[in-house]
């Protein structure tokens, strides 16, 4: 999916952390007002260039979804806060066009960006 679609997510996936290491997501369960997300490793610290912020990720992230665009008790994601550390991220809520997270007792919001076709490479089908 990653090779055809581009995907704006906080829990990206794939892509190279902190210490420049390649990181993976490797499944992901959704069912029952849940979703897991996994990874090939824990501790995963990766830079949101979108967001301009840092993320850490657990190998597993766990989120409760009690209705649609909504993601809450989220478990093993965290924002990194200047002279706070990593924050736990609590909910992501989709509201119109945007999508609020709240981090804490602070919330971010960023636009809600569609899932787009990549472009074909030469020579690929």
């Amino acid at each position: 999916m990653d090779a055809a679609f581009v995907f704006d997510m906080v829990t990206v996936i794939r892509g190279r952390d902190d210490q420049g290491r390649v990181y993976d997501m490797r499944g992901i369960l959704a069912g029952r007002g849940k979703l897991l997300v996994f990874y090939d490793r824990d501790g995963i610290v990766y830079r949101n260039e979108h967001e301009r912020r840092d993320f850490r990720l657990a190998s597993r992230v766990a989120y409760e979804s009690p209705g649609v665009g909504r993601l809450e008790n989220v478990h093993g994601l965290c924002v990194k806060v200047a002279l706070l550390g990593c924050v736990a991220i609590r909910s992501m809520v989709k509201d119109g066009n945007v999508v609020a997270v709240r981090a804490g007792l602070f919330t971010f919001e960023s636009p809600l960006k569609p899932i787009r076709a990549r472009r074909a490479v030469a020579g690929t089908s």
